[in-house]
């Protein structure tokens, strides 16, 4: 089979699998922190375990593929190959069965799961078949070598390419260490939102009652390679309190986020922002809160038009609880170009605000006006009014 065409096919894909092997693992080997968050984003390995293999795989998919290219240990190598593309699209399917949003972490670069993926790590199972199947191939180190060398047996190769995978595993890890490599830039400099994961990815609280304080929880866990030390927390709203059991966590440990949510005054929808700043990172790791708030006193229709002095429109006010009655004691706006006028309908805890322009509305001012309805029982309600 040597010299004949299909020596030429089977050489060629020895060669491009070879290729392909060390075009994903060469990217891997000098940053593992960034392949240990890629591999705890899927959910499938215990997270004492992802250290260990974000620093090993890279250097095993590089002897695989220097393997292949030199055509050296060839059956062996594809060996391997086979059961590394089997659990790479194990992984992938996995991913996308679940509806994961995930980078994919084959090679360098972001790139999100997809089929395409898995039809990657199909082909490679198969190439992978045919090199097990004819591993005597053209240009391969094994066509020149003594004979006794190339069929030594599979477990020496198998020691062999294991006994590589260290050494470059080790060699690697101390570059890393004392060159300030890539890797060791991540562990410094990168955002924490890369490596603090957080389960589930927000917190929903769903409908909440406005004059109810509500409480959500979330799981943070820091899926690098380095302990992360939190700095500070910052809110995007006064109304979103976040309390945090673990300050100083561990690679791959976790803590628990309680946040307690006060609506206020605030009515509809609402997403807030939790900011966790650590240590020697430069950006935060964000996490949202979301819920729509079902106010106390709704307000129909929510805006009006006013742009004709002497025009006047009409806006109710009606409570949203059993029982609740209430009146309208002030008013708050920034024109001057606006009077007010609240009174009882026949229905119980309802109430009509008269809102009438008085002159026209400076055209070099804000075409839109937020008005604050203030009520006896502590509720503050906004109308806005469009005036251009």
């Amino acid at each position: 089979m040597s010299s004949s065409p299909a020596s030429k096919v089977v050489t060629l894909i020895r060669v491009s699998l070879g290729a392909v092997f060390l075009y994903s693992g060469l990217p891997k080997l000098f940053d593992p922190e960034s392949f240990a968050v890629v591999l705890r984003n899927y959910q499938l390995l215990p997270g004492s375990s992802i250290p260990f293999i974000s620093k090993s795989l890279p250097s095993l998919e590089i002897v695989i593929g220097a393997s292949l290219v030199l055509g050296l240990f060839t059956r062996v190598a594809a060996l391997l190959a086979a059961f590394a593309s089997v659990g790479f699209g194990i992984f992938v399917t996995s991913a996308l069965a679940r509806g994961l949003n995930i980078e994919c972490g084959c090679f360098s670069g972001a790139s999100k799961v997809s089929w395409l993926h898995a039809g990657l790590d199909v082909l490679l199972l198969l190439s992978s078949l045919v090199l097990i199947r004819h591993s005597n191939t053209r240009a391969s180190l094994e066509s020149i070598l003594p004979k006794k060398f190339s069929s030594s047996g599979a477990v020496s190769h198998i020691a062999a390419i294991l006994g590589m995978t260290l050494v470059l595993t080790f060699v690697s890890g101390t570059l890393t260490k004392e060159a300030g490599t890539p890797s060791d830039l991540a562990s410094s400099s990168a955002s924490a939102e890369n490596i603090i994961v957080f389960d589930p990815p927000l917190i929903n609280l769903g409908t909440v009652k406005q004059e109810v304080e509500t409480e959500g929880v979330a799981q943070y866990t820091n899926a690098g390679l380095t302990t992360l030390k939190l700095e500070k927390v910052e809110t995007s709203c006064g109304c979103t309190v976040p309390e945090l059991s673990e300050k100083v966590l561990e690679p791959g440990e976790s803590g628990t986020l309680r946040v307690k949510f006060h609506p206020g005054s605030n009515r509809g929808e609402s997403q807030q922002e939790i900011r966790l700043f650590f240590e020697g990172k430069a950006k935060p790791a964000l996490l949202q809160v979301v819920a729509i708030i079902d106010p106390r006193i709704m307000v129909s229709p929510g805006g009006v038009e006013l742009k004709t002095a002497g025009e006047s429109k009409s806006v109710l006010l009606t409570a949203n609880r059993p029982g609740l009655n209430f009146r309208v004691t002030g008013f708050s706006s920034t024109s001057t170009s606006l009077q007010f006028q609240a009174s009882n309908t026949t229905n119980a805890g309802e109430v009509e605000l008269r809102i009438n322009l008085t002159k026209p509305h400076p055209t070099n001012e804000q075409p839109i006006l937020t008005v604050k309805v203030l009520t006896d029982v502590g509720d503050e309600c906004l109308v806005y009014i469009k005036t251009q």
